[in-house]
């Protein structure tokens, strides 16, 4: 994982080192970054309400077909596409949880090298 505490570190000795920090702060990075995962967690409920939809759908058209609705509940499984979804729902919030690390990380480091 780079949200090692020595990455933050290192990244922002250089940064205030190089006398760069006022322009990387302007660069916004962290909000971009999370704008990004939002939008991606956005497309995502999107399309995963659209399986869920499709999988309810699956499941009122075999209540129907059987005698026995319980049973036919029980034979519609999720698709794979939903399943992949919910990993990439997964992923999305592992990566938003290490970026928030990486930015308290940044955060505190450049706060210990300006006490410095």
């Amino acid at each position: 994982y780079y949200t090692d505490d020595g990455f933050a570190v290192g990244l922002a000795f250089i940064l205030s080192a190089a006398d760069q920090r006022k322009m990387y702060d302007r660069l916004n990075w962290f909000k971009s970054i999370q704008s990004k995962y939002a939008s991606d967690e956005e497309d995502l409920i999107e399309r995963m309400t659209a399986e869920e939809k499709k999988k309810d759908a699956k499941i009122a058209a075999a209540k129907q077909s059987s005698w026995f609705s319980s049973s036919a509940v029980d034979a519609v499984e999720d698709s794979d596409e939903l399943k992949n979804l919910k990993m990439m729902e997964k992923r999305i919030e592992g990566n938003r949880r290490e970026m928030a690390m990486l930015f308290f990380s940044m955060n505190e480091a450049t706060a210990f090298l300006r006490s410095l």
